[in-house]
């Protein structure tokens, strides 16, 4: 399991071992707000499982291989919801069942074993769902649910579906009607979930600097080569069935482009190659083109290949068998169908032995990984490092064992059993910008790690005792056995500590973050010397704001253990002082000192800090889930289920009044 995967499977085991009282996740980094931060079906169902006793490993693969040998079944319901023959039907459900792609982005199994995308494995069954609902043979209530899951799992890939089958059916009065529904569906769902996390992407939030094709999706001379050359929908090493497959379905729909099925399937993979493609262009738009690119992600669009390819062999099969005869008998359309489903299984488990290798060596690696992956690199497996970690109270806990972390990312977090969060991870899920790219330059066995451990409130070190390098560095060793050590900062605090803030750096968000992720790269000016952050418009701009009344050398802390979301110390002080709390700052957070409710004001690299009088205070710390959050779900499912049980409307004016302007828009005759 690579990191992505193992980062999910940690939050979600969070999850199941303390819910969400507070909405929030500490797992990794300065935490972040689980309801509004990411999609959140994949971390529940996990979490589901491993509270019923299921590991953390095994229930993550369960959800992902179970999502991935969904979508061809979901490929076939789809088909024969829009009426297409059983065999028709199958031959669409084992392009998805036996794809294997050179790019895990475009899905199958690779994008859950290899990458671990569980929301994009979740969403995946639901693309030709979605798809089919809008056809007026499906049931009227199928459109607003479908599109209301798909956004809910992976809202990119469900606007990607949507923006593709949009400008199909313009002037198809029943299916653009389910698609208003969809659209609706998918706003009050969208607006629920995701509408509060996208309005506090500021300082530390985001994600850190990355790869421009991580942005705009792979550039279009690769994925043009693929698709001529066959990885795109077959591996490298395989013969490249699906892609001739594909071609000569578009062969045989460009002879027969007259009729509508043919037009309409042509229409989509068009749009999906577009969306797929216009990353680069979308990116020359300055902010709209950003935007855009916030909701349209190229890298996600092409997950939607594969359902087009599949469609398009679904419906020249069916187009070819319309032209040769009659349609079948009610008998024979029947046991057609049970055929089909067999068929369909059959292929599935046909699909497995290609895909046997790659599983067992992830998890072979997962076994590796459940002794932290330290044999491998000549660190013998040591069980008591369990009763090391559970020990550990308060502050963070950093693992520094080199390659092994990168190569077996689920020990990273899933067979790390500690009480206290990991200090960095990279993985998806798991991104509060600035603070994961400062988390990853800790550098704790290098010069400074103490000062660096301490602004970011790591009290743990697990290493290999074969490292000594700690031992001038601040670390004490605290317990070592089988080749494995734990280390602890010595002095200092945790995650809760105490300064006095006297440098202010101003400027635009960006401004802001930018200079932040060169202090990071950098000597941590900002960092290590308690600056507080604050916005304004314009360049970043420092400022002295020295406080002589505040004395930081001599303040106490004592840290009390608090569930994820909430912090509580009792600090005591000869004069005013600033205590902060290391966690990633959200609006959602409310402070207080003695019961008093406190303004918090934000500190490098993105946490909170309040000003204290002098004396013994209980300062404390609690999130909760947004204002009006769950009134807000609750909304959006009475409107999926309103828009569910929606009718046709009695008059066809307004329709007819849209069919006009479209005409006319595109300088069609009227009624045509």
């Amino acid at each position: 399991m690579t990191s992505d995967a193992g980062t999910h499977a940690a939050i979600a085991g969070t999850l199941a071992r303390y819910g969400a009282p507070h909405g929030w996740v500490d797992t990794f980094n300065g935490g972040f707000p689980v309801g509004v931060h990411y999609p959140l079906p994949g971390w529940l169902v996990v979490a589901a499982l491993i509270r019923a006793g299921v590991s953390a490993a095994a229930a993550m693969n369960g959800v992902l291989c179970l999502a991935v040998i969904a979508a061809p079944f979901g490929a076939l319901l789809a088909a024969r919801l829009v009426g297409m023959r059983a065999h028709a039907a199958l031959a669409g459900a084992l392009v998805v069942a036996m794809l294997s792609p050179h790019s895990a982005f475009v899905g199958g199994w690779e994008a859950g074993l290899w990458l671990g995308l569980i929301s994009q494995a979740i969403a995946w069954p639901l693309v030709p769902i979605v798809a089919a609902s809008l056809s007026p043979r499906s049931p009227r209530w199928l459109s607003p649910w479908a599109a209301a899951a798909m956004i809910a799992a992976h809202p990119q890939i469900g606007a990607a579906t949507l923006a593709t089958l949009a400008p199909l059916v313009l002037f198809m009065p029943e299916p653009r009607r389910r698609l208003l529904r969809a659209l609706g569906a998918s706003a009050a769902v969208g607006l629920a979930f995701f509408a509060r996390g996208m309005g506090t992407l500021k300082v530390p939030f985001g994600w850190p600097p990355m790869d421009a094709w991580k942005v705009t999706g792979y550039p279009p001379d690769r994925v043009l080569v693929w698709a001529v050359d066959g990885e795109l929908l077959d591996h490298a090493r395989r013969t490249p069935i699906l892609t001739i497959a594909t071609w000569l379905a578009v062969l045989s729909l460009l002879v027969s482009c007259r009729r509508r099925p043919a037009r309409l399937v042509l229409g989509g993979l068009v749009a999906v190659s577009v969306l797929t493609l216009l990353g680069g262009e979308l990116a020359r738009l300055g902010a709209v083109g950003a935007l855009a690119l916030g909701f349209l992600q190229p890298l996600r669009a092409i997950s939607l290949v594969p359902f087009a390819a599949a469609t398009c062999v679904s419906v020249a099969v069916e187009e070819i068998s319309a032209s040769l005869g009659r349609a079948p008998s009610p008998k024979a359309e029947v046991l057609g169908a049970a055929v089909s489903w067999v068929a369909c299984l059959v292929g599935v488990v046909l699909a497995l032995p290609a895909r046997a290798a790659f599983v067992d060596q992830r998890m072979g690696i997962e076994d590796r990984a459940r002794t932290l992956c330290f044999a491998r690199y000549g660190v013998t497996q040591s069980t008591h490092a369990s009763a090391w970690l559970t020990e550990l109270t308060t502050g963070r806990l950093e693992l520094d064992v080199g390659a092994a972390v990168d190569e077996c990312g689920i020990g990273y977090g899933v067979s790390v059993p500690t009480a206290v969060p990991l200090s960095r991870s990279e993985g998806a899920g798991s991104h509060v910008g600035v603070s994961s790219a400062v988390f990853a330059r800790l550098r704790p066995l290098e010069p400074g790690a103490r000062e660096r451990a301490e602004v970011l409130g790591v009290r743990g070190l697990l290493h290999a005792s074969a490292d000594t390098r700690g031992e001038d560095l601040g670390w004490k060793r605290a317990r070592e056995e089988g080749g494995l050590a734990l280390s602890l900062r010595q002095g200092g605090t945790g995650v809760v500590g105490t300064a006095c803030v006297d440098r202010v750096l101003s400027g635009s968000d960006k401004a802001l973050r930018d200079a932040l992720y060169a202090d990071a790269a950098g000597d941590w000016r900002y960092l290590l010397q308690a600056t507080e952050l604050s916005e304004t418009d314009g360049p970043a701009t420092e400022r002295r704001a020295a406080d002589p009344t505040c004395t930081s050398s001599e303040a106490t802390v004592e840290e009390l253990p608090r569930e994820p979301g909430a912090y509580e110390a009792v600090v005591s002080s000869a004069s005013a002082v600033d205590v902060i709390i290391r966690a990633s700052a959200y609006p959602t957070w409310r402070t207080e000192i003695d019961g008093v409710e406190t303004p918090w004001r934000k500190l490098a690299p993105g946490f909170l800090f309040v000003r204290m009088p002098a004396g013994r205070h209980r300062v404390t710390a609690e999130t909760s889930w947004p204002r009006g959050y769950g009134v807000g779900i609750v909304v959006a499912l009475l409107i999926v289920l309103r828009l569910g049980r929606a009718r046709a409307p009695r008059s066809p004016q307004l329709a007819r009044a849209v069919e006009r302007a479209l005409g006319s828009l595109l300088g069609r005759r009227k009624g045509s």
